[in-house]
């Protein structure tokens, strides 16, 4: 099958402003297909300096010619250092494009809600898959809130697939509560499934923390009517806050290998060394990939920080670490990559430890999809020629 056009820019060093002005840390220049639909995927670790009540630090992915801000989220930081916290920053988006766009641009920019306080940004990834139309996708961008315990959705997908088949499934969110330590919670529900994912905790430090909510799931639908929902709800009736809801169920037959790996069940321990909670192998073919990983994170201690990370063959790809506001608390966090790989054994994990042993830190919700970006080549065929005797 044809490859799967995709657009990439990263950013992997440290990147620092005091300002409240927007501060430019990645750029991604790329020139789409005419009357063409592309998947964004966007991942970092942000930390703010500050602990003084309404300061944090914002990170955002703006579309320059569209004017628009496609993701925007903020932090403010519990542990100031040793080690200083970095939380995820993630999402996805649609962009739409009609006759001759042009170039376009992304930004990654960042910011101090309050000049001075100290703003960074590290591992900034930006990934473009141009859509199939197997595709299915649904989002409501606006802010939505709610005092309510009780489930309220966000935004639905509604799709029929044209035949059976395996999708990947991600539903992203940006959350906020409206207490400093209030607590939420947010959900995908597959509706026909009768089954849920995600659906764990989070506590804000500060009332304007604005955090990711994502969770990753492969499901084998028939080509019958599927109903999904992203949903949330306050933990004990404070207002809560969602915006930038989104879902995407990405047809995998439509690349030509994927690969995927996930455990939604808790689990923990109390080592200060990285522990393997999640290995997805394969052998790939030496063509550039999608790497795609979810998971969630807790510390059940609020003097103790956890560590979680993405892995390939043992090297570290990105890390987040946050000592929680409440040890009852999730953290979610993200990456999306493009890497020519190399044809030969590879293993990707999701590894966790705790800053002082003893401690317990809890993962859950983890998940890795590997998908192959370009075509698969056409083996060559040899030609013989008959030599007369």
């Amino acid at each position: 099958m044809p490859a799967r056009q995709s657009f990439y820019a990263e950013s992997l060093a440290e990147s620092s402003t005091t300002s409240a002005d927007w501060t430019n840390t990645l750029s991604l220049t790329f020139t789409p297909d005419d009357n063409a639909d592309y998947w964004l995927f966007a991942s970092a670790a942000f930390t703010n300096s500050s602990g003084t009540n309404d300061h944090v630090g914002w990170a955002s992915v703006y579309h320059v010619q569209a004017e628009t801000v496609l993701l925007e989220q903020s932090m403010q930081r519990q542990e100031a250092s040793s080690p200083q916290d970095w939380v995820g920053f993630f999402g996805i988006a649609k962009l739409s494009f009609g006759t001759a766009p042009g170039e376009q641009q992304l930004d990654v920019n960042i910011n101090s809600s309050h000049a001075g306080d100290t703003t960074k940004i590290r591992d900034v990834r930006l990934l473009l898959i141009k859509a199939d139309p197997a595709d299915a996708y649904a989002e409501s961008l606006a802010q939505v809130n709610t005092g309510s315990t009780s489930w309220q959705t966000a935004t639905t997908l509604a799709f029929t697939p044209g035949s059976a088949g395996d999708y990947l499934v991600i539903a992203s969110a940006t959350r906020a509560s409206d207490a400093n330590l209030g607590a939420m919670r947010c959900r995908l529900n597959d509706v026909n499934g009768g089954a849920t994912y995600g659906d764990r905790a989070w506590y804000c430090k500060d009332d304007w923390d604005n955090q990711p909510f994502a969770v990753m799931e492969k499901l084998s639908l028939t080509a019958a009517a599927r109903t999904l929902q992203l949903q949330y709800r306050s933990e004990s009736g404070t207002l809560c806050y969602l915006q930038g809801a989104r879902i995407l169920a990405l047809r995998l037959d439509a690349f030509d290998n994927a690969w995927f790996a996930l455990n939604h069940a808790t689990q923990n321990t109390t080592s200060a060394s990285n522990q393997d909670f999640l290995t997805l192998s394969a052998t790939p073919l030496a063509l550039p990939h999608a790497v795609i990983a979810i998971g969630a994170y807790n510390t059940a201690s609020t003097t103790v920080s956890s560590y979680l990370n993405v892995a390939k063959d043992g090297g570290t790809m990105e890390e987040w670490n946050r000592e929680a506001p409440n040890a009852a608390g999730w953290q979610f966090a993200g990456l999306a990559q493009r890497q020519t790989l190399a044809a030969v054994a590879t293993t990707w994990k999701w590894r966790g430890r705790a800053e002082t042993a003893g401690t317990t830190i809890n993962v859950g919700n983890l998940a890795i999809a590997v998908l192959q970006l370009e075509a698969t080549p056409t083996a060559q065929r040899r030609r013989y020629m008959a030599v007369a005797a």
